[in-house]
């Protein structure tokens, strides 16, 4: 099957799992912040102003900066301090700035500890001041005691909480696309265009209607064979078609998934079993249609679908009834939807949207190819708009 990327069905997709991308978002965003906080990294600049007699230039700067950062008065600081302080991580974050032609230059230390950032940056200034006329002889003192900013520098409540919640809402959305990338759920009717499609039931009443009427159009035969890859959640919407089709013709279902029967009512199992002419009391009427229910036997369902009792079953009902349509759940796991297909006159799949796997279905189409059967058409079930109101009146079937 052609991979085709459909952005209305991604949209679909996302949309669908609005409250899951929400509920990431929010966590990654709430976690970001309590690693913050947990971390305390929070960065305080302490600044103080030193009056020079020499005019600022920028290779003036760049030489006090080498000076500032150097190990006798980094390490001459942090030891008259006696902080516990690594030096290259003072080094990192300590500068002298200044305007050209200003006398004004600005010491800045950022540190993690305020009053313990306040002390060192005042011990390296003394440090710096005590050097300074060694270095080039330019007199220099204190012009303005060091100050630090009130709030971390680091950390801006605005900027802060729009990265994390940016971050969350792309970790979001980026586990999303993986989901709809990996999920192999057939997305949208235009992954099946080549198939010649009957239609998509939805909530409105002309959408079975118009199934049936291609199918009678096409004049096919009257043994209708519908089956699923696997078994999917289509049964109210099998249930409106066969209720369609006896609006104006005498319609009989069958739901031939046998394996599945945990009941002890006699129907379809027993009959296949033990044939007898007179099969009504195996049919159970609801509303304008017949019904065979599943039944029970001991034997294998393969040996009871391929019987010649399968076969004589439906040439009687087909004197009986207009239109008799058998159900199968599964093609893929067991053989029975491919003996069954053989003894109706045309057979239609029917794929959920979000709900059938593109393999399976692909496998279906392959394996109904090699037995020589062909699937005459595809009817699409789509769970967001096929009516979930309609009352499934098959208790067996739940």
């Amino acid at each position: 099957m052609d991979e085709v990327v459909d952005l209305k069905s991604m949209f679909k997709f996302f949309w669908k799992r609005r409250k899951q991308l929400l509920y990431i978002a929010i966590s990654v965003f709430v976690f970001a912040n309590i690693v913050f906080f947990i971390r305390n990294d929070f960065v305080f600049s302490n600044v103080g102003k030193v009056k020079m007699a020499l005019e600022a230039t920028s290779s003036r700067v760049a030489s006090y900066n080498d000076l500032i950062k150097s190990d006798t008065i980094i390490n001459s600081a942090i030891s008259i301090s006696n902080i516990d302080v690594n030096s290259e991580i003072i080094k990192r974050n300590v500068s002298v700035s200044a305007s050209d032609g200003s006398r004004i230059y600005t010491i800045t230390l950022n540190y993690k500890n305020r009053d313990d950032g306040k002390k060192l940056c005042e011990l390296i200034i003394n440090e710096f001041i005590n050097h300074i006329g060694m270095y080039d002889g330019n007199n220099a003192v204190f012009f303005d005691s060091v100050s630090t900013t009130g709030g971390p520098i680091n950390f801006s409540i605005i900027k802060n909480e729009l990265l994390y919640f940016t971050i969350g809402c792309m970790v979001s959305f980026c586990y999303c696309f993986a989901l709809f990338f990996l999920d192999n759920k057939i997305k949208s009717i235009n992954e099946l265009m080549k198939y010649n499609i009957l239609g998509i039931i939805d909530d409105s009443k002309n959408s079975v209607c118009l199934i049936k009427t291609k199918i009678k159009l096409s004049c096919v035969g009257k043994v209708i064979f519908l089956s699923t890859a696997r078994d999917i959640n289509c049964k109210n919407d099998i249930l409106r078609l066969v209720n369609e089709f006896s609006k104006d013709s005498k319609t009989i279902f069958i739901d031939t998934n046998i394996r599945n029967n945990k009941t002890k009512n006699i129907g379809y199992a027993n009959l296949l079993d033990t044939y007898k002419d007179d099969f009504s009391k195996y049919i159970s009427k609801y509303d304008n249609y017949d019904v065979f229910d599943f039944g029970t036997s001991n034997k294998e369902c393969e040996i009871l679908l391929s019987s010649k009792n399968n076969e004589k079953l439906l040439r009687e009902l087909s004197k009986k009834y207009d239109y008799i349509i058998v159900y199968n759940s599964n093609v893929i796991d067991y053989s029975d939807s491919l003996i069954l297909s053989k003894l109706c006159d045309c057979n239609y799949m029917i794929v959920g949207i979000n709900q059938t796997d593109k393999r399976d279905f692909q496998k279906s189409v392959d394996v109904y190819k090699q037995i020589g059967t062909d699937v005459n058409g595809i009817i699409i079930i789509d769970k967001e708009k096929s009516n979930r109101g309609v009352i499934w009146k098959i208790k067996k079937w739940n």
